[in-house]
């Protein structure tokens, strides 16, 4: 729904105003991220399951979480991180000439 089918690959050097940290550190605030610190589950039907693996840094911990079987309010993070994400690329396109790589 937000990008279209396959692969989509860009390269560039963007400057950090490119960079939406703020709606980043919001989003991982919103869904308490720091609360799926070493999560790690697969579902009973993994093979008909959406692979998912975050690792998000902040100043003295990394959080990761991976699996088939999602933590909690996983879908609502994912819809926003993709939206949030979609934004800073066209952002990223129109305004600082990120270019897809091909």
């Amino acid at each position: 729904e937000f990008f279209p089918e396959g692969r989509i690959q860009y390269y560039c050097v963007l400057p950090d105003e490119a960079i939406d940290f703020e709606g980043l550190r919001a989003l991982i605030e919103k869904y308490r991220i720091i609360e799926w610190y070493g999560y790690e589950k697969t579902a009973a039907d993994y093979q008909n399951r959406e692979w998912f693996q975050l690792s998000v840094s902040f100043e003295n911990i990394t959080v990761n979480a991976m699996g088939t079987e999602p933590p909690p309010h996983y879908w609502e993070f994912r819809r926003e991180f993709l939206e949030l994400q979609k934004r800073m690329i066209d952002r990223a396109v129109s305004e600082f000439g990120m270019e897809e790589y091909r």
